[in-house]
């Protein structure tokens, strides 16, 4: 049998094709919940002891800059930690809480998914929302965590 040389031209179109079926959207990489879910864990943050810093001063803004969206990421503040949680969607604010809060609210999360009528698009919602928190020190630019603090505590 011949080898069907004519056809190896065609090989980098077709391992291009490929790849593109390999690698998920955009879209998909960095989903935002949607606002119905948004809007009530808006709710169970503030219900389970989270403050709410509005960002409308530099030190706030340029946080909100530097956190990403709607995970939480852990700072050690004087001893403790804290937990922020910026939202640019709803209350374009960071959510700031100590350890109870935090356990509070995954408490008030999870219990929403342990019932039989929550749909499953909801919990895949949920579940973004209940990814582990980032530590401070594996972000660009930490220093701003400390002027916020300094500012605001």
């Amino acid at each position: 049998m011949l080898f069907p040389w004519h056809l190896l031209g065609r090989l980098p179109d077709a391992l291009a094709g490929l790849s593109l079926l390999l690698v998920p959207p955009l879209s998909a990489q960095k989903a935002v919940p949607s606002r119905p879910v948004l809007d009530k864990n808006a709710f169970i943050l503030t219900s389970s002891g989270f403050k709410v810093q509005i960002a409308n001063d530099p030190a706030t803004k340029k946080l909100m800059a530097t956190l990403p969206s709607h995970q939480f990421v852990m700072h050690d503040f004087a001893g403790s930690p804290r937990y922020l949680y910026a939202d640019p969607n709803v209350c374009v604010c960071i959510y700031v809480g100590d350890g109870e809060a935090y356990r509070t609210y995954r408490g008030m999360m999870t219990s929403h998914l342990q019932t039989d009528t929550v749909a499953p698009d909801y919990g895949s919602e949920v579940n973004m929302l209940l990814r582990a928190p980032v530590s401070s020190t594996t972000l660009d630019t930490p220093a701003s965590l400390g002027d916020f603090f300094r500012q605001k505590f």
